[in-house]
This record gives structure tokens, sequence and C-alpha cells, in this order.
């Protein structure tokens, strides 16, 4: 079973315009087929964990981001499968990932449960698969995006983490602006297990929040508008959506 879809593998689907859809690669296969260095101590998710994709550069293909074996791949329209980067060492739990401008991309990771802070980075991996640091000192990253202003932004599910039951806390997630290698800037604070953003185009930063605990019906998206760009001057608006039902890999 692959996290409630028994009957489906984890992979690249397409989606005909008639709402019928088929398999373009087999992930499950291809992740059992193709081990990476270090597979998850007392986590290891045979079939993996895809977390979001985004297309390459020259829209050839899709960069893919895989958390539980810790991987980033690309795969073509025509499913072929190719490893560009093996981040398996430390079970970094790679999440969120955003185009960078040389063709290749930006990768955060959430790190392993209980979410310590400032353990978490973004790296850079070029086309040919080196990886690099582009930011460090970041909290639980579950997603990347780049902003109108082409600065880098990480959304943080949890911050401020505590060394007894429940370990991580409500209301505590961030919406960081990379301001250096090692240096950010809040943006906004206070949000409940948020797990998902992306900029729209009206310039406006749109999030899914909670990840955790949400009862049916629970899920919402919220519009952040950005034009103060501080924490005390941006403001968060729910606008309607479907339930969120959507869970960090741990």
């Amino acid at each position: 079973a692959v996290h409630g879809n028994p009957d489906q593998p984890a992979g690249l689907y397409r989606i005909n315009a008639d709402g019928t859809f088929a398999v373009v690669a087999d992930l499950s296969a291809w992740i059992r087929a193709n081990s990476v260095t270090e597979r998850p101590p007392g986590d290891d998710d045979q079939d993996g964990e895809v977390w979001h994709m985004v297309p390459t550069a020259d829209e050839s293909a899709f960069w893919v981001v895989e958390s539980n074996q810790g991987q980033v791949l690309q795969i073509t329209p025509a499913g072929e499968v190719t490893r560009v980067a093996d981040l398996s060492a430390g079970h970094p739990v790679p999440t969120g990932i955003a185009p960078a401008p040389d063709g290749g991309v930006y990768v955060g990771n959430l790190t392993a449960f209980p979410f310590l802070d400032e353990a978490a980075k973004v790296v850079h991996v070029a086309p040919d698969g080196t990886v690099t640091d582009q930011w460090t000192g970041l909290t639980a990253v579950v997603a990347l995006a780049i902003g109108p202003d082409e600065a880098l932004y990480a959304l943080e599910m949890v911050t401020d983490s505590i060394d007894e039951d429940p370990f991580i806390l409500p209301d505590t997630g961030r919406i960081v602006r990379q301001i250096g290698p090692d240096t950010l800037e809040v943006v906004a604070e206070g949000l409940n297990f948020p797990i998902s953003m992306d900029f729209g185009p009206d310039g406006a930063l749109y999030l899914s929040l909670p990840a955790l605990g949400a009862p049916a019906g629970g899920g919402t998206i919220a519009r952040l508008d950005l034009e103060g760009s501080a924490t005390d001057e941006a403001e968060a608006t729910p606008v309607a959506a479907p339930p969120c039902w959507a869970a960090p890999s741990t």
C-alpha cells in the first residue's frame, strides 16, 4: 500500500482531459530496484515518499524530490527515471524544491523527528548532480519558493521543539526569507503546522495548513500579502478551500 492508495504505485501520473489517468513512471518499482547509499534506519518505506516536483528549465523533464530514501530524481514524460543526487546520508528528509537560476534546483530538508531548531538547511543541486549548501540554520523545512523579488523563501513547519511529549508544538511554523548563507528574515510566524506554499500570479504567497491534527474539513489555504514584507505587516487571509490532508515524512 502506498499511503492509502493500495492499488496504485508511487509515481508520476499523466492526467488526461477526460479525467482518466495513466502511470508514466512507476517509482515504487524503481525505488525498490535502485537503492540509495544509506537507507533510513527504522523508517524505510519501500515505495519511497514522493514529496514535490517542478519542471526542468527546458521543460523536458521533471525534478522530483523523494523524501524517505533521500534523493533527487529527474523523470521524463516518457517515463525515464534518473537519480541526479543521492541525499540519503544522515537521513535529512528532503522536501521542498524550487528552481535555481543555473538550471538546477534548491532542495530543503525537514530533518528527522523531533525537528531540532537550526538543524535543517537548503542545498543546491546542480544539473550534473553536484550538491552544495545554499542556506543553513533553518528548522523543519517543508516547502521552498522563489519570490517576485527573486529571493528564496522557506516554509518551516514547526520551530521551538521541546524535549518531552508532544515534542512539537502547534502555532510555531514560520515563513522566512533568505538574507545570507546562514541568515534569514522572518516574514510570518505563529502558523499552525503549515505544509505547502507557492507564490500566485498576484505576487501573494499562498500556503496550506495544518499538516497535522486537522479534523474533517479543517484544512485551510491562506493568502499572505507580502507587500509590507515584515512579520508585523504581513496579513494572512484564509480563502475557500477543500480539506488539507498532508503529513510530513519523518
